[in-house]
């Protein structure tokens, strides 16, 4: 009957574990979705205002043509041949102090301009700003990659007209990483040209945001390893569908619940650490050594070793502290050859 009795309470102490720790993981997913969605807002913030400011320079620059304020009416000569710029001929439709782009994209422009009734289109690029090298490594580089994609979406309808837009307002360097990039991957839509613009090699700006919050990422003995490692893989999975494909992920995040614990702990699981074990027998390893490290802990350390001989498993027994101790009734190393030999 008490056997009964204690394995009933054993099965639903067991279940009550494993639902708060359902319930902990939970919470944890439930957080970095929270994370995530305060940070969406503080950019759609961001956008807004950078939307303000555009409509803002917009209205600027309507109403300086209204006044003609700033409007030369003289003719001016064509401005100096670029790296992206191309003779013009005599039937180009284009207004004479406008941007010049590549011969394989200026008929598509034109004759879209003249069925969408856009003929401003072409000129408008002009106000495009350049995308630079220093742009793009720069501190402001997602912003200015945002705004310099918003423009020419709202410019153009059509993605290879975009793209050839897109790639008319780039520095040469920066054009032809693109390209690159676009070739690797031979695909030449929209969406992969603004993906190579995210991940630009030179500086890899928002890749490197990226990292730095995973590697602040940091773990305590006091809680739970697998809400940290729910964490973790939430972070390694965003960083993978944005960038790029990560390889050892599971040494990673042990590395960084191997970091976070007590040198006597890294002591008994350093083995494990460095055989290059997947990441949950890891986990189950470290969870018994915690569970047997925090009632050691809670305990007080006069009755460590006392703890140690019962329930503990040998793996988890500091090395040379086997000296008599009063409170457990052992022999001490040194005696037991002593001893033996007596007997």
């Amino acid at each position: 009957m008490a056997e009964s009795v204690e394995q009933g309470s054993t099965i639903v102490g067991d279940t009550l574990a494993e639902r708060l720790e359902e319930v902990l993981l939970i919470n944890a997913r439930q957080y970095s979705a929270l994370e995530e969605s305060q940070t969406q807002v503080k950019e759609l913030k961001q956008e807004l205002q950078e939307l303000k400011q555009e409509l803002q320079h917009a209205k600027n620059q309507d109403t300086d043509l209204e006044y003609g304020v700033g409007r030369d009416t003289n003719p001016t000569d064509p401005p100096a041949e670029s790296a992206h710029s191309v003779p013009q001929s005599g039937n180009d439709t284009t207004h004479p102090g406008s941007l010049r782009v590549d011969p394989g994209v200026l008929p598509k422009l034109t004759d879209m301009a003249k069925r969408d009734d856009r003929e401003t289109a072409v000129f408008n690029l002009s106000y495009v700003r350049t995308l630079s090298l220093e742009t793009l490594t720069g501190p402001d580089s997602e912003s200015h990659i945002r705004t310099f994609c918003r423009q020419v979406e709202w410019l153009l309808k059509q993605d290879g007209h975009r793209v050839e837009a897109a790639l008319s307002r780039m520095e040469y360097s920066v054009e032809q990483r693109v390209l690159q990039e676009l070739d690797s991957k031979k695909m030449w839509d929209w969406n992969t040209l603004k993906q190579a613009l995210t991940k630009f090699d030179t500086g890899q700006n928002t890749l490197s945001k990226a990292w730095e919050g995973f590697m602040r990422e940091e773990y305590h003995v006091e809680d739970e390893p697998g809400i940290c490692v729910e964490r973790m893989k939430y972070k390694l999975a965003a960083i993978e569908s944005k960038f790029e494909v990560i390889q050892g992920k599971d040494q990673l995040m042990k590395d960084v619940l191997y970091t976070g614990l007590p040198g006597q702990m890294q002591r008994e699981l350093r083995r494990y650490n460095q055989l290059g074990i997947s990441l949950e027998p890891f986990l189950n390893e470290l969870t018994k050594c915690r569970d047997w490290y925090l009632r050691s802990q809670g305990r007080g350390q006069q009755h460590v070793r006392q703890t140690r001989q019962g329930p503990v498993p040998e793996a988890y027994r500091a090395q040379g502290d086997y000296r008599r101790n009063e409170t457990d009734g052992r022999p001490g190393r040194s005696t037991r050859g002593k001893e033996n030999n007596t007997q």
